[in-house]
């Protein structure tokens, strides 16, 4: 009887996070139900979703961002306990990977022998040692979101930047 993304909230919440920024575009509006039931939710709509990509509309998040964050797809299915795990690493950025799903919607992770992140990319091919792929759910610090958001503003083809994790790769 809860969406998926209510899930989350949920879990969110459990973990201690007390402001929610859902990055909108394709059905903005079916959010304001939730957004009426969480009091801690802000909902920033990319108008340009259509023709744009997930960096767009986390970079309108960004702009609204004034502290370290997850960053969670909202399609996800997942056990709270990657939550507490990120919240509690010692590393300001990190990602939660998983082993391989063939989901066909992948992004592939590349890691070095102590599992730091070398590359990522949807394009299997690209990566040289395979350690798994990208759940969906990342924490990065504010420095980290405002050197994506600093990096997609100066691209000229901004635009045709698909998703965030190609920024994050850059």
């Amino acid at each position: 009887d809860k969406s998926l993304i209510e899930h989350s909230i949920d879990k969110l919440i459990y973990h201690g996070v007390e402001e929610i920024i859902i990055g909108t575009g394709h059905l903005a509006s079916a959010f304001n139900e939730i957004k009426d039931k969480y009091k801690c939710i802000t909902i920033v709509k990319n108008e340009e979703y259509a023709t744009t990509s997930s960096m767009a509309t986390l970079a309108r998040c960004i702009e609204q961002c004034s502290d370290d964050a997850y960053i969670l797809e909202a399609d996800l299915i997942y056990d709270s306990i990657g939550i507490f795990a990120l919240k509690n690493h010692f590393l300001d950025n990190v990602m939660l990977a998983s082993g391989f799903t063939n989901s066909t919607d992948e992004v592939w992770l590349d890691a070095d022998k102590d599992m730091w992140l070398l590359y990522l990319s949807k394009d299997k091919l690209k990566i040289n040692n395979l350690v798994g792929e990208l759940v969906g759910i990342t924490k990065l610090s504010e420095e980290f979101m405002h050197k994506m958001l600093a990096l997609y503003n100066t691209n000229i083809d901004k635009y045709k930047i698909k998703d965030y994790e190609s920024v994050i790769a850059e």
